[in-house]
């Protein structure tokens, strides 16, 4: 948690992600925030979680022009990436990746690691 406080004082977006204790984000003008992890079904492979985390987060940045870039609107995108890589934990390899909507719903039905 101090060191995204002290990144952060970069003027970066700061992401500290903490496997299934979820990740700390902190950006300018907001104070640091903790967002829980979601629950997958079983854990079978954990490689690549980051990775996939990482990726959907871009790729769903990159959609948006930099004024629709708004704080609530990252923390939806946090939360579509840290859901994503809740099912591509539970196979093994590059196997459980599930649709926007599966991801959707995982998000809506509040199952988080507490």
């Amino acid at each position: 948690e101090e060191a995204t406080i002290e990144l952060s004082k970069t003027g970066a977006h700061i992401f500290t992600t903490l496997g299934p204790k979820g990740l700390y984000y902190k950006c300018n003008n907001h104070p640091i925030l903790h967002l829980n992890a979601y629950k997958p079904d079983k854990v079978e492979d954990e490689t690549g979680a980051g990775d996939c985390f990482m990726a959907i987060l871009l790729l769903e940045l990159g959609k948006l022009s930099p004024e629709d870039r708004t704080y609530d609107k990252l923390i939806e995108i946090i939360k579509l990436a840290s859901a994503s890589s809740s099912f591509l934990v539970e196979k093994k390899g590059p196997s459980g990746y599930k649709s926007k909507k599966e991801i959707l719903k995982r998000i809506d039905s509040g199952e988080e690691i507490i």
